[in-house]
């Protein structure tokens, strides 16, 4: 039971890591496009 609760824990941080990460991707991409369209009024 224990192993199984670590190895829960392990995949939570992953996946906040990964999530982090992919944020941090889309917020530059995201930056990038607004940028390069035109400005809305």
């Amino acid at each position: 039971m224990r192993n199984k609760i670590i190895g829960i824990v392990i995949l939570i941080i992953a996946l906040s890591l990964l999530t982090i990460g992919i944020a941090q991707g889309q917020h530059n991409l995201i930056e990038v496009i607004y940028e390069s369209m035109p400005k809305a009024p």
